[in-house]
């Protein structure tokens, strides 16, 4: 069904329309509840991962080899979480926009178009996105963590890999 193609004349089908209308409202609640929760585990998970590289470049219990291989693993394994993140969002972004214009589209067959005005107020607040800025760049910040961990290995291996045990 295409959000623009609905149509509801007859007073049964605007029956069947108001309770699509919950559901995809009730759907759009539970998104917003799923993306509340899935930003704190990948917070977590992002911050696990870099704090063990920080932890593990500062082991004596590790071999230079060894610390490299854990910290490039670890280095591989936030990245792809980051990127895994960002498109994560990106889906839950386009989900919630088609959402938004089924629920647009429905409120037209009602009288009052309450998602509609509270849609339009809140994209005026935020520049007509579905998701807030702070939302897409934490990602980002954490893959800048990731970058300073890999020029710190290029430009400064012998930091990264100093042996503790040798002081």
């Amino acid at each position: 069904m295409d959000a623009d193609k609905l149509n509801l004349s007859k007073s049964e089908d605007l029956k069947l329309g108001f309770e699509q209308y919950k559901l995809v409202s009730e759907a759009q609640n539970k998104s917003n509840e799923i993306r509340e929760t899935s930003n704190n585990f990948w917070v977590t998970l992002n911050t696990l991962s870099l704090s063990a590289i920080a932890y593990v470049r500062d082991s004596g219990n590790l071999s230079s080899t060894n610390k490299a291989f854990i910290i490039w693993t670890l280095i591989i394994i936030g990245v792809t979480c980051c990127f895994s993140w960002l498109q994560y969002l990106s889906t839950l972004k386009k989900t919630i926009e088609i959402r938004n214009r089924y629920l647009i589209q429905y409120e037209k067959y009602f009288p009052f178009p309450i998602f509609t005005s509270i849609l339009k107020e809140t994209h005026k607040e935020k520049g007509g996105h579905s998701l807030t800025f702070s939302e897409m760049l934490i990602p980002g910040v954490f893959l800048l963590g990731y970058v300073f961990f890999i020029l710190l290995f290029f430009f400064h291996p012998t930091e990264v890999m100093h042996d503790l045990t040798k002081l």
